[in-house]
């Protein structure tokens, strides 16, 4: 059985294994559970020492099983290519390349699989799909954690009267030690952690005073590693939008305590931060999703809590889905029960891709409170060939006096199992320690800034 989120992917013997089907036996070890909704994904499995015969396959490459998904009524059949290697005399199963659903142009005897060569990833704990890589070295801006030495800087930047609008969302919310590395530089000889490279890559493309959004869990245990984003931000003099989240469970966001939000800050150090967005999406049909008088106290109760820890950090509100046709409920029970008296800075989801490049504005005539905006996600999925309408976007922006930024989703999903589509850097395979590699986006929106920057307005 291969384990998938709380549910079985069970190996089907087909004709051609009925006679070896021992061959099939062993423990599956899995470390990332099913990466989303759908009905294909990507999936990490290893299964250590499968017996499996020498002969049977070549020193490396890929197999092809056929496996069924049992989750409640009938059974659906998937093709699951999975790499593989020789170690020790011993067939190791690798990556998983793919999961597919069985149909009629490829059920069972009809696929094969391809005969690319790759090396397996690395075997790491189940909890933590990143593998750790050397402790930095000590520096002056440093302090020492439980996993090693961190460098950056508990002082956030000095960006009060600079203008720059450019920004990226992270998404390292999953990295789990400050050492670690993605996995796809498993193998590759002097890899940098992978907040090192990430911030990097966002200052890079940002400039200094840039913008970079991330998602933090107010969860026991996860301060220390998310303190080192915030302290490797401050170093790279990028302003850190610290979106939290609350406690996640299974998968899920089992518990909503605003309080869980003030200690949070408190441990990341509430001198350290300067911008705290509270939740994400209230208004939307998901696991997030809370009623308008819920948000409202919820922000109220978060808002207070973390403005006493430091008047000066500025708080913004949860973006709101504009596509659900219901943003204005919320900012009504805001105003109601006075929580606006908290908010410093309107955050919105302005996608262009979706026509609402500009529905910052329809939420601020709602909110009737004169305040700076920041555009905490946007732009395009595939967006390696979108940088012509990333830059009309931020030239909008750029004239624009009421916005202070924006982070386009995302810089690159370090796990290579969610949100790859929204890619601005190219990771390469994964264990493969190639080189991650721009995409145009990223060249184009960070040229545009470097040639244009002069031209932006701020307020």
């Amino acid at each position: 059985f291969i384990r998938m989120g709380d549910s079985d992917l069970e190996l089907l013997e087909n004709q051609d294994a009925e006679d070896h089907a021992e061959y099939y036996t062993g423990t599956f070890r899995t470390y990332v559970a099913s990466p989303n909704n759908y009905r294909q994904g990507v999936i990490m499995v290893f299964m250590p020492d499968t017996g499996l015969p020498k002969d049977a396959f070549p020193e490396k490459g890929v197999v092809v099983f056929y496996i069924t998904f049992e989750e409640g009524g009938e059974p659906e059949k998937f093709i699951l290519t999975q790499n593989y290697q020789w170690v020790d005399g011993k067939v190791v199963l690798g990556t998983v390349r793919k999961v597919i659903p069985v149909s009629p142009d490829n059920r069972e005897g009809n696929e094969e699989g391809p005969h690319e060569v790759y090396e397996p990833p690395p075997v790491v704990p189940r909890d933590n799909p990143f593998p750790a890589s050397a402790p930095a070295d000590s520096g002056s801006g440093s302090y020492t954690a439980g996993y090693g030495i961190i460098e950056g800087s508990a002082t956030p930047p000095a960006c009060d009267g600079v203008c720059n609008k450019v920004g990226i969302f992270t998404l390292l919310q999953d990295v789990k030690g400050a050492g670690d590395i993605g996995p796809y530089n498993a193998g590759k000889t002097g890899a940098p952690p992978v907040i090192d490279e990430h911030m990097g890559l966002a200052a890079e493309l940002a400039g200094e005073c840039g913008w970079v959004t991330q998602m933090m869990f107010a969860s026991p245990g996860s301060a220390e590693t998310f303190k080192s984003m915030v302290w490797k931000a401050n170093g790279k003099k990028l302003r850190m939008i610290v979106r939290l989240m609350p406690d996640r469970a299974s998968g899920s966001y089992t518990t909503k305590d605003p309080q869980a939000f003030v200690k949070m800050v408190q441990d990341l150090g509430a001198e350290s931060v300067r911008y705290v967005q509270i939740f994400n999406e209230p208004n939307g049909n998901t696991d997030e999703h809370m009623s308008a008088q819920e948000y409202a106290s919820f922000f109220l109760a978060a808002a207070k809590g973390i403005k006493a820890l430091n008047p000066e950090i500025k708080i913004l509100n949860a973006g709101f889905n504009p596509g659900t046709g219901n943003t204005k409920e919320y900012i009504d029970a805001m105003k109601a029960n006075g929580a606006l008296e908290y908010l410093d800075v309107w955050a919105s989801h302005s996608y262009g891709r979706t026509g609402q490049r500009e529905v910052y504005s329809q939420e601020l005539g709602w909110l009737g409170k004169d305040v700076p905006v920041l555009i905490t996600e946007t732009g395009y999925e595939n967006p390696a060939s979108k940088g012509s309408e990333m830059v009309d976007d931020y030239y909008t922006w750029f004239k624009d006096r009421r916005v202070l930024g924006a982070t386009p989703f995302i810089l690159m999903d370090p796990s290579g199992l969610y949100w790859t589509q929204y890619n601005w850097v190219d990771p390469g395979a994964p264990g493969a320690g190639q080189a991650v590699t721009p995409y145009p986006v990223f060249e184009e929106v960070k040229e545009y800034r470097l040639s244009q920057g002069a031209s932006q307005v701020c307020g």
